[in-house]
Order: structure tokens, then C-alpha cells, then sequence
């Protein structure tokens, strides 16, 4: 995956700190950082113990073998090897600089991320986040989308896009809520590379309907997420088309299960 040709056109991005999953250094001669283009790799090296590690970056050059690489403008993404767990994981930089000919650039450091992919498949769509990226604005959050998201609501809280622009009391994005996602045409993708999943998140309900979300990218069902010392003060769970009601610490219903990048009404 770390494979790429040679072009006159290049750049540099010299890395100070880098770290995996588990927030640790790199281990030098082991790990890597590749440089993309989309899903196209323009350049790689491996981790050094030096004061920082220098990763080339090729730009489109005119010719066959540049096909698809940076061109002036573009923002690059990274990946990085993990070595020890011999896998490829998405990388968020601390700063962004779009490529240019001949340019070298630094930033601080840069992290593994966790990338997945919200599927929008109506035209209101409730989810959440299980790890967010440094920009948590909502701008920020649903730039994927372009145009085709007309609104974000959460529980008392909404924002329009209107022209582009966003308006209204929600700004951020936080993984405690669940959000209503409105598109105009479905279904669409949002695609998100975050930090930090806290799979053991201590949510705050009051009394009412408590829109939340699930902390972690997989399931677990009702009964077993919710601890035994306060499920006979939550009524009712709402999700997007499916419901279940408590009936003498039984719950009854469509659903069945808390999943990841699901939204949830907590009825308490």
C-alpha cells in the first residue's frame, strides 16, 4: 500500500512526533507514514529517531507514472504502519498544508485515527459519533457532504445550512448526543476519522427524553448496556424506526439492541 513512483514534482513534510492507536511513539525502524492522494499513495518512509522524519510527497508531473498524484492545492492525507500490529491505520496531522512544488513544510504531530463511515440512508437520519476529529464544528463535521445536508438537530439544538453557510444555536458536535442528519438526497455517506473512543462513556439523563448516543462501534443489547441499579427508571428507548418499551424490567419491542453510530431517544 506504501508503494509509489518517483516525480520531478515533490514536496516534504517533516514530522516531529508521530503516535498509534494507543497514543505511543512510532518505533523507529518498524513503523511508517505514507502520503495519499485520495486513496492513491504519493509517497512513504520510514519512522527515524532522528529529530524528525522527512516524507516526500510527488506531485503530478505531466507524465504517465505521476497520474493522479498531488496536484498544487490539494491537502494530502496520511496513513501509518503499525508494525507490531502489522496494520494501516488513517493519521490526522496536527496542521494541514496543501502541496506545492518544491515546498517543505512541518508540523508537530501526527496521530492514528479511527476512520468509518455513517451510511445516511433517509432523508432524517439519527446517529452519533463514537470519535471525533479535532474539528467538531459542524461545518467541519459534515464537509463530506457538501450541500446535499440541509439541517443537524440534537436535543434542544439546531443548525441550518443555508447557502453554504451554517446557522443556529448547535455549532459542535459532541460523542455523548445523537443528531438528526437531514439530507436533501439519499442515500450518502459521511466519512469521519476520530480520537479517543471511550467505550466505557458515563452519560447524564434527566428526567424526559434524553437523546444520546452508543460510545462504541459495536452492539449491545438493551438490557445488558443498562446498568441494574437505574433501568427501572428508564420507560421507553426510541431509535430511527424502532422503539422498546420496559414492561416489569422486560423490554418489549422492535428494538432490540444499542449499535454504534446509532442515535437514541433515552425515555427516563
Amino acid at each position: 500500500p506504501f508503494s509509489f513512483n518517483q516525480s520531478s514534482a515533490q514536496a516534504f513534510y517533516y514530522i516531529f512526533n508521530a503516535y498509534d492507536l494507543e497514543g505511543n511513539p512510532l518505533v523507529a525502524g518498524e513503523d511508517w507514514i505514507g502520503v495519499f492522494n485520495g486513496d492513491l499513495c504519493v509517497g512513504a518512509r520510514e519512522w527515524t529517531d532522528d529529530i524528525s522524519t522527512d516524507v516526500p510527497a510527488m506531485g503530478d508531473d505531466g507524465f504517465w507514472y505521476s497520474v493522479g498524484y498531488l496536484q498544487e492545492g490539494d491537502i494530502p492525507n496520511f496513513k501509518i504502519f503499525d508494525a507490531s500490529e502489522n496494520q494501516y491505520y488513517a493519521a490526522q496531522p496536527s496542521e494541514n498544508y496543501p502541496f506545492l512544488n518544491n515546498e517543505v513544510f512541518s508540523f508537530e504531530s501526527l496521530s492514528v485515527g479511527i476512520s468509518y463511515s455513517l451510511s445516511l440512508e433517509n432523508h432524517h437520519n439519527l446517529v452519533s459519533f463514537y470519535a471525533l476529529p479535532e474539528d467538531v464544528s459542524i461545518a467541519g463535521i459534515t464537509s463530506d457532504l457538501g450541500d446535499n445536508v440541509s439541517s443537524v438537530m440534537t436535543e434542544g439544538m439546531a443548525a441550518i445550512n443555508s447557502d453554504g453557510g451554517w446557522s443556529g444555536s448547535l455549532t459542535e458536535i459532541s460523542a455523548e448526543k445523537g443528531f438528526w442528519i437531514s439530507i436533501n438526497s439519499f442515500p450518502d455517506n459521511l466519512s469521519i476519522i476520530g480520537f479517543d473512543m471511550d467505550p466505557d462513556r458515563i452519560y447524564e439523563l434527566h428526567e424526559g427524553p434524553n437523546l444520546i448516543s452508543f460510545p462504541d462501534s459495536g452492539s449491545a443489547d438493551l438490557s445488558s448496556a443498562i446498568p441494574d441499579d437505574i433501568e427501572d427508571n428508564v420507560f421507553a428507548i426510541i431509535g430511527e424506526g424502532y422503539s422498546a418499551t420496559n414492561v416489569d424490567g422486560s423490554w418489549i419491542g422492535s428494538l432490540m439492541n444499542f449499535e454504534g453510530l446509532k442515535g437514541y431517544w433515552i425515555i427516563a
